[in-house]
């Protein structure tokens, strides 16, 4: 698989999970889910037509590796499981996941940015509200995080 073949596949992906919130609006998320779809969707993009910025789009998609888990956790909850060894293992493991793919990542990836920045060639189109967006992401992600870790 080719980099262009892994944001094809997330582009894909984004495309698809934003149609399923949108169907279901709200009950599959409210209106922060559908912002983070479309600012997701038009960074991969930007990011696969311009060459830009690869290495923090993959480490920021890795962090996609936990939503078959939330969503496996939805499926239980509807399927009145909650009390289940299945709904326990699954956030114990999301928990974990989360923790590393979408906490622990970010600072790395923060860090990074942060150690070469001055490497960095920043195109006069490029939006000047990175900075902004990125802390927004995380912001979403933590709270996102500590809702996970106060459900029962």
């Amino acid at each position: 698989m080719t980099d262009l073949d892994a944001y094809k596949v997330s582009v894909g992906y984004f495309i698809s999970d934003l149609g399923t919130i949108l169907w279901f609006f709200p009950s599959l998320g409210g209106y922060e889910y559908v912002i983070h779809h479309l600012l997701s969707l038009v960074a991969v993009a930007y990011s696969m037509c311009s060459g830009e910025g690869q290495l923090y789009t993959f480490m920021v998609l890795i962090s996609e590796t936990t939503t078959p888990g939330i969503n496996l956790r939805w499926y239980l909850d509807v399927a009145g499981m909650k009390k289940s060894k299945a709904y326990l293992i699954n956030g114990i493991v999301i928990f974990i996941s989360w923790l590393v793919a979408r906490i622990l990542l970010f600072f790395y990836m923060f860090y990074h940015v942060y150690l070469h920045f001055d490497q960095a060639e920043i195109p006069s189109h490029a939006p000047s509200c990175t900075q902004p967006f990125c802390t927004f992401a995380s912001c979403v992600g933590s709270m996102h995080y500590s809702s996970l870790i106060r459900s029962p």
